[in-house]
């Protein structure tokens, strides 16, 4: 097939009309906040700089605060999906046909999704430690909230798959021993079903890394 790659350039803008965001940055940290409705949300993430094994400039970036601290702040979160829209990007959507150009029959171009609701409540959303209190205490809060999170998920997978790459790519931790059999059947895998269904509608891929 030759080579493997992924076009991670953003081709879908996210549009909020009453929930207002704000980013600010403080050294290597940025501080995001939601306000809805509900109330104030807050995440904050740390960038690190390092060198790369074949010796060029990197960084990656990763939550030390996620926006779900406890139960009370569930509707707030929930409030930031349900106000979020999606538009196609057209300078990502050109970006996107050059790569293409480029790539021709030497290998397929994939575009990024994010991960399913239960995978970004593991890595970005919540956490391990708040999901399994959640889970146990909450349980029908949460899976309220996972559902408003999926439509969204779903809905920019759709206008993701009527574009011109080979398919969608996301990646979650359900490997992880963080979330369990029943969490990840239940939970997990009708996103993961759902979010392949609509690609191979359209003849597309779904490539889901874990």
């Amino acid at each position: 097939m030759g080579d493997f790659r992924r076009y991670a350039t953003a081709i879908v803008k996210e549009i909020h009309r009453n929930v207002r965001v704000s980013n600010r940055r403080e050294g290597g940290r940025l501080y995001r906040t939601w306000e809805t409705p509900y109330g104030e949300i807050r995440t904050t993430f740390e960038t690190v700089n390092y060198r790369s094994s074949d010796s060029r400039d990197a960084a990656t970036e990763f939550p030390i605060e996620y926006p779900i601290k406890s139960r009370k702040d569930l509707r707030a979160f929930a409030s930031i999906f349900e106000d979020l829209e999606y538009e196609v990007d057209p300078i990502g959507v050109e970006g996107l046909r050059q790569r293409i150009g480029e790539i021709g029959d030497d290998g397929i171009t994939l575009v990024w999704c994010p991960s399913t609701p239960l995978g970004m409540c593991v890595r970005y959303y919540m956490g391990v430690e708040t999901l399994a209190y959640c889970y146990h205490d909450c349980r029908s809060e949460l899976e309220r909230v996972l559902e408003i999170v999926g439509a969204s998920f779903l809905e920019k997978q759709c206008l993701l798959a009527s574009q011109a790459a080979d398919g969608t790519l996301s990646g979650d931790d359900t490997t992880t021993r963080a979330i369990s059999p029943a969490m990840f059947r239940d939970l997990e895998v009708p996103y993961i079903n759902r979010a392949a269904a609509i690609n191979h509608a359209r003849n597309k891929l779904y490539v889901h890394h874990s």
